[in-house]
């Protein structure tokens, strides 16, 4: 049995390619994938469209891996192939078990499959082998390496037609989602997808924030986020993460824990990042302790305990330097931040004076009341409180 039509169709070639029925990704497979896998006419969206309605057997060897690819036209490289993924391309655990369903041919027809994307007349070519590749990997790449790691000759996937322009950011918002990839997105696929489109003039977002004033940044980015189906509080975590990556100035820069550290270790390379239970930097030549914290949450409360902490400790005659920032919800802005910053200080002196007060009054003047310790009961021969 050969394999032609879709070529014939859109590629004007006469190229063959044998279907081995013995392995994975045969003709039987295909039947019952097309009757019980979902379909991703929902997921295309604004962003491509089926080049056909029913899934396909596509030859390996049409399609482009992971491999360094040049426009035929441009000469734009892209290293990775089109890979969209922030850090590794693989996890070899993911294919690894993908080897050993397909090596049992124990495939899923249920599951969803992989898409792949006509790669059109800038981006085909001919590999040394004389193997002309027509395919790109929108979502699939652990299954393409895996169909190729156990020797498949084909395998099952739809076929889209979808503008390189928009591939990064559909394969990030759509099809790499918890409920349609092997491997979902990360968080860093996202921001690394949205700051992919700040540096493209050919992306919608590019022309949303050009020009625009540093007040409407973060409005078109939250828009912009929203369609990475993502929740409300993880849309503000990455539009965090995409301001301080990128070289937008918005009004007012939020900080998160992670841009204040990454933003230290920019600044002061006389500081050395630790791990230590009270401090967060100290200086290389051991003369200056730092601490790092927000004016948030419980971040008043840690400023006091790490700054007694440090009195207590052999670096109590060691400087200490508190590194902070505002609340990412403050009322902030340029007539106020003086104010605002003034009044961390005084909250961690206040609390300081709290606790001298009321040490005095327990240790010193000894009036204070000293609380009755009881314990609830936990074992079998325990019933009611207990006084300790």
């Amino acid at each position: 049995m050969t394999f032609s039509t879709l070529n014939k169709t859109f590629f004007g070639t006469e190229e063959t390619y044998d279907i081995n029925e013995n392995l994975c990704f045969n003709t039987d497979l295909l039947e019952r994938c097309r009757t019980q896998s979902p379909r991703i006419e929902k997921y295309l969206k604004k962003y491509g469209t089926l080049v056909e309605q029913h899934l396909q057997l596509i030859p390996i060897d049409s399609i482009h891996g992971l491999d360094p690819i040049v426009n035929q036209k441009t000469g734009e490289t892209r290293p990775r192939g089109f890979q969209v993924r922030s850090e590794e391309d693989l996890d070899s655990t993911v294919v690894d078990d993908l080897v050993y369903s397909m090596n049992n041919r124990d495939w899923d027809p249920c599951a969803n499959q992989p898409v792949f994307f006509r790669l059109g007349n800038n981006w085909e070519y001919t590999d040394n082998h004389g193997r002309k590749k027509v395919y790109g990997i929108a979502n699939g790449t652990h299954r393409y390496t895996a169909a190729v790691k156990s020797k498949q000759t084909h395998i099952i996937g739809w076929v889209i037609d979808i503008p390189i322009k928009y591939l990064k950011k559909w394969v990030t918002a759509e099809a790499n989602r918890q409920a349609l990839s092997c491997k979902p997105r990360s968080d860093n696929d996202i921001i690394e997808s949205i700051l992919f489109d700040l540096n493209s003039e050919e992306s919608d977002l590019f022309k949303k924030i050009d020009g625009c004033s540093n007040t409407e940044y973060r409005p078109i980015l939250m828009d912009e986020v929203k369609e990475y189906n993502v929740s409300s509080q993880k849309a503000n975590t990455i539009i965090r993460a995409v301001i301080h990556s990128s070289d937008l100035k918005p009004d007012r820069k939020q900080w998160g824990s992670e841009q204040m550290i990454s933003f230290i270790e920019e600044q002061r390379i006389d500081w050395v990042k630790i791990k230590h239970d009270i401090y967060d930097f100290k200086s290389k030549d051991d003369s200056t302790y730092v601490i790092v914290v927000q004016d948030e949450g419980r971040g008043v409360q840690i400023a006091v305990d790490k700054y007694i902490s440090h009195i207590l400790s052999p670096n109590k005659n060691k400087k200490l330097i508190i590194a902070f920032s505002l609340g990412k919800a403050a009322k902030v802005n340029k007539q106020n931040r003086d104010q605002l910053r003034e009044s961390f200080r005084n909250k961690v002196n206040e609390k300081l004076k709290s606790y001298r007060l009321a040490t005095n009054l327990i240790y010193d003047k000894m009036t204070a009341i000293v609380p009755l310790y009881v314990y609830l009961p936990e074992f079998d021969d325990e019933s009611s409180f207990m006084v300790l």
